[in-house]
Formats: C-alpha cells, structure tokens, sequence
C-alpha cells in the first residue's frame, strides 16, 4: 500500500468504543460517586462486572483482551446512597508479578515476557545474529 493511501479504520465509529476494552484498569476504586438526578425509590442491589483486567505493565502489553489479568467491579446502590468498587483477583500469579512490576507468567495467547527474550536469544545464537538470515520468528510485542 503506497503511503498516500488511506486505510479504513479498523472499527465503525460506532463501534470506535470497543478500541476501550484494551485499555484495562491499572488500580482499585472504592468510592461513592455522585448520583446526577434522582434514583427510582426501592432501588436497592449491586451490579457486577468482570473486566475489563490489567493488560499492561512496565511497558509490556498483553496481546488479546482475553489476557488481562482478572478484574471484577460492583456498583451497589442501597437507600439512596451509591458505592463503586473495584479489585483484581488475588491470585498467586497476579501477586507474585505485582511484587514484581512487571508480567511474569504466560496467559491464554501472550508468552511470559522471560520466554519471549529467552526465544529471541535462542534464536539470534542459532542463526549467528540478526541480519536478513537471522531473523527472530514469533517474537512479537517485545520492548
């Protein structure tokens, strides 16, 4: 494709929100936002919602939406009042690599960043170096 060209956007900008599912959440909420107008009386419960989770850290990111680390939100209302909270699933893993700063394990299609380098390595050892004969195959997203 010549550079003068322009390409189609990849989303209808009805559809331009779903580009905001990637962007994920980096941090916990726990608030009470303010209600604009009135709530209906006997409004009383909690919604829930999975995700979107954490797909970047430390300048790696994730490479589908199906691997950001998990992320649950709940929005009660009770009496009047609202409440937003937000956490990240407490799992070993997501402990281990926020002591870490930064992605230690592989999710469903993202390789651990250490695998991606160590493949790099190993590839780039093989073929004698880079150059046009030694490319790096499958290494992707890599910083």
């Amino acid at each position: 494709m010549a550079r003068s060209e322009q390409r189609a956007p990849l989303l209808s900008p009805s559809r331009a929100w779903l580009a905001l599912l990637g962007l994920g959440v980096d941090e916990e909420h726990d608030y009470a936002p303010a209600v604009e107008g009135t709530l209906p009386s006997g409004l009383k419960g909690t919604l829930f919602r999975n995700g979107p989770g954490l797909f970047e850290r430390n300048g790696y990111k994730k490479s589908t939406l199906l691997d950001g680390r998990r992320h649950d939100s709940a929005l009660s209302v009770n009496d009047g009042a609202v409440r937003f909270r937000n956490r990240f699933v407490q799992t070993s893993k997501f402990k281990e690599e926020s002591t870490a700063q930064r992605f230690l394990h592989p999710t469903w299609t993202t390789p651990a960043p250490k695998y991606l380098r160590e493949s790099a390595s190993d590839s780039l050892a093989e073929s004698g170096g880079g150059g046009a004969g030694g490319q790096t195959r499958g290494v992707v997203g890599l910083r």
